[in-house]
């Protein structure tokens, strides 16, 4: 006889982990090990050039020197990669030591033996990214969109060959707002960001038909859901912090339903199952295994009755045959 423990399958957290990385896609602020001028760190550049990047130690954010200048930097968020470069061409002037002028910057660093580049096209003023960029990543993903005081601030739309396309906005760094994510496997997901985190209305979609729809709060799932398997089963009931709680319903294709609780992600409560062929379970489970007395009643008439422990009959049952034996 087929199992009637089959629980919703959650895989669609792991594809929206994936999918935050493509609305975040190269939110490129340079990465990486390096160690400062000072021993201070600060995640804001000071009105001097303090502190300056070199290799050796990490730090939150330093000013970068392009190469080819004797002294003119560009402001980076975290810290380059040891042996990262940057160039720039356009139009510029050095004022203070920080680049302004509208022109392509362009990173490079090595990996794996291999030559990176990513180029940032827009404006810098006082060595920052400011308004309209273009961007092109190191294995020929394109981003464009808006930045303010070298964060992503406004509408962004990252097409990243292998991952997919997303579209959305940024508020000071941060995904802020609904995004529409479209992922290279056919996945597709849509729903808004507060600060980096999922909160509200999801709607996520895959390849294989199934789909999964309900509220996120502060990054997990809160409230009720539906999640429809690619076979077509279909799931309903609340979440609670990212767990199943309460009372859940499934149904299958076949015409089985089962209707009972969920506690903190598993089973837990009584069951009622009800298999196509009009047969009937009902019983209870704890921590998501069958433990307590369980009843079997069939169509044809006849029943099993009697106890399962831990997942396993245990104990004095019952069975009644059709004829009365």
């Amino acid at each position: 006889m087929p199992s009637h423990d089959q629980t919703p399958q959650d895989y669609e957290s792991i594809l929206l982990n994936g999918a935050l990385l493509l609305g975040l896609g190269f939110m490129f602020v340079i990465s990486g090990c390096m160690s400062v001028d000072s021993q201070a760190t600060t995640s804001k550049p000071d009105a001097p050039l303090n502190p300056i990047c070199h290799v050796e130690e990490t730090t939150e954010g330093c000013w970068m020197p392009l190469e080819g200048t004797t002294n003119c930097h560009i402001w980076n968020e975290s810290s380059p990669r040891t042996d990262e470069t940057a160039s720039f061409e356009g139009d510029s002037d050095c004022l203070g030591g920080k680049l302004t002028g509208s022109g392509t910057v362009t990173l490079s660093w090595s990996q794996r033996g291999e030559k990176l580049t990513h180029t940032k096209t827009g404006k810098y003023v006082d060595g920052m990214a400011n308004g309209q960029f273009k961007e092109v990543g190191p294995y020929g993903g394109k981003e464009e969109g808006s930045y303010a005081n070298n964060r992503r601030h406004g509408s962004w739309i990252s097409d990243i060959p292998g991952i997919g396309r997303s579209e959305g906005a940024f508020e000071n760094g941060m995904a802020h707002g609904t995004w529409v994510m479209t992922m290279a496997n056919g996945s597709r997901m849509e729903g808004p960001f507060v600060q980096n985190v999922r909160h509200g209305h999801w709607k996520i979609s895959h390849r294989d038909g199934s789909r999964h729809e309900g509220n996120y709060k502060n990054g997990l799932r809160d409230g009720n859901w539906v999640v429809v398997l690619g076979d077509g089963t279909r799931n309903e009931g609340m979440y609670v912090s990212d767990f199943r709680n309460g009372e859940w319903f499934i149904e299958k294709p076949n015409g089985t339903t089962e209707k009972g609780n969920f506690k903190d992600g598993k089973r837990h409560g009584n069951w009622v199952i009800l298999p196509a062929d009009g047969s009937r379970l009902e019983g209870p489970y704890v921590n998501g295994e069958k433990h307590g007395e369980w009843l079997t009643t069939f169509t044809e008439g006849g029943s099993n009755k009697g106890p399962f422990v831990n997942g396993r009959r245990q104990g004095e049952w019952v069975i009644t045959f059709p004829g009365g034996g």
